[in-house]
């Protein structure tokens, strides 16, 4: 490949290209808030996982749009390291492996998952 095969977009036109999409899922979450029947249980506080949650502004989208504060969650307390990366991209399945071990814990199949 070139250098032609490239295009560059700045990041003001990449946000004004994805921000439609981060609506509809705002607006996905919101909806899946009232429905559930804890909208008045829970905070106001949501926590975005995942590579998507990285981009840049979505806190401020999420405050303006849902009335919201939130931030980004990052797996914490494991006992394992990703090539020492610790950041969104990696708290969904740290989280699941984390869980999967306590369960295995509380029903007494740990053995599984000891070295």
């Amino acid at each position: 490949m070139n250098e032609d095969n490239y295009i560059q977009v700045s990041k003001r036109r990449l946000h004004e290209l994805v921000q439609p999409f981060y609506e509809e899922i705002l607006n996905w979450v919101s909806s899946s808030i009232d429905n559930s029947g804890y909208k008045n249980l829970i905070g106001k506080v949501l926590v975005f996982t995942g590579g998507a949650s990285q981009i840049d502004g979505l806190a401020v989208l999420t405050r303006d749009y849902l009335n919201y504060n939130s931030r980004v969650g990052v797996a914490r307390d494991i006992k394992f390291n990703f090539h020492n990366v610790y950041d969104s991209s990696y708290s969904v399945s740290a989280g699941l492996i984390q869980h999967a071990v306590y369960e295995n814990r509380i029903h007494g199949k740990l053995n599984e998952f000891r070295n």
